[in-house]
């Protein structure tokens, strides 16, 4: 027998070197251009409805979009075009109070970093409560043994 020609390592496997899934520097920045202005046409609750039902563009694929610097810019104008149909009622009251915190980075950080200390506070407090418990017990045993 020969030796196997190409890649011997993928020899047997029905994949080969993972394939890039991020257009074209300009392909992204036409994609942010036609975005923008579908979201200022179409006052979307999310981008979904953008990239997967007009575009047919894959999660994966949108998600490393989402990181090229030729499409962020566009990305986070669009973002703020719906964050502001969130807060000026374009959106119904129950759908822009659930998006705004996706849409406002600075509120989502501000929310986790509150949630953060009320569960480190309540982590705290039932640590001293344990203890405090702890203390009870410990005195009950040694008055019972005297």
């Amino acid at each position: 027998m020969g030796a196997p020609k190409g890649n011997k390592f993928a020899l047997g496997k029905a994949t080969g070197r993972p394939r890039t899934v991020s257009p074209s520097p300009q392909e992204c920045i036409k994609l942010g251009e036609e975005m923008v202005d579908w979201v200022k046409k179409n006052n979307p609750t999310h981008l979904t409805e953008w990239y997967s039902l007009e575009k047919f563009i894959p999660w994966k694929m949108w998600n490393a979009m989402c990181e090229l610097k030729e499409f962020l810019p566009y990305y986070e104008v669009a973002l703020n075009l719906i964050a502001r149909n969130a807060r000026n009622g374009i959106l119904e009251k129950s759908i822009a109070q659930r998006f705004l915190s996706l849409y406002h980075r600075d509120l989502k950080a501000e929310e986790r970093e509150t949630a953060k200390y009320q569960a480190d506070l309540k982590k705290e407090q039932e640590e001293k409560e344990h203890k405090s418990l702890c203390d009870i017990r410990d005195a009950l045993r040694s008055a019972v043994n005297k």
